[in-house]
C-alpha cells in the first residue's frame, strides 16, 4: 500500500502494527509536545506561550483525516464499519463549535461562562476517553483472517500464515 493510500484512503485494511505506529505514535507525540509546552515553556510572555500551545492543535488538525482514514482501515480489518471512527472527526468540530458558542453567548469571566465552559470540558473529556478506549481496542484485537467484506487480508496476512501483528 502506498503512503498516500495509507494516509488518505478509507478503502482496504490495516493490521495492528502500522495502526499502532501511526495513530498511537502520533497521539503520543502530540500529547507529549503539549505536556512539555504546558509544563516547561516559560510563561513570561503569555502571547508567545499561547502561540506555542497552538502547535499540538495544528498538528491534530493537519493529521485529522489521515488518523480517521487509518482508523477506518483498522476497523475494516476486524470487520467493523467506519462508524466508531467518526469520533475522530467529531471531537475537534464539537469542541470548536461548543467553545465558540460558550464564548459568544456568555460574557467571559462571568459565572454562566465558567459553568458552560465546564460542561464543554466534560463533554470533550468523555469523547477523549471514548477515543482512547477505541485506540486500545484496535491495538489489541486481531484482524479477521483471510478476506472479509472490506477486502483481502493485508499483505502477508492470509489464512495460513499469522504473524505477531
Amino acid at each position: 500500500m502506498s503512503a498516500l493510500k495509507f494516509l488518505f484512503s478509507t478503502q482496504g485494511r490495516v493490521t495492528r502494527l502500522p495502526f499502532i505506529l501511526f495513530v498511537v505514535g502520533l497521539r503520543v507525540i502530540t500529547e507529549g509536545l503539549a505536556f512539555l509546552i504546558r509544563n516547561y515553556y516559560p510563561m513570561d510572555d503569555i502571547g508567545r506561550y499561547g502561540l506555542m500551545l497552538t502547535i499540538p492543535g495544528l498538528i491534530g488538525m493537519i493529521t485529522l483525516w489521515p488518523v480517521f482514514a487509518v482508523t477506518v482501515k483498522r476497523l475494516h480489518d476486524i470487520n467493523w464499519s467506519f462508524a466508531p471512527a467518526i469520533g475522530h472527526l467529531l471531537v475537534p468540530i464539537i469542541g470548536f463549535t461548543a467553545t465558540f458558542l460558550v464564548a459568544s453567548l456568555n460574557e467571559p469571566g462571568t459565572e454562566p461562562f465558567y459553568k458552560a465552559q465546564q460542561v464543554v470540558d466534560w463533554i470533550m473529556m468523555a469523547f477523549t476517553y471514548y477515543l482512547y478506549a477505541l485506540l486500545l481496542i484496535l491495538s489489541i484485537v486481531k484482524g479477521t483472517r483471510g478476506p472479509n467484506r472490506y477486502g483481502p487480508a493485508p499483505k502477508g496476512k492470509d489464512d495460513t500464515a499469522e504473524a505477531v501483528f
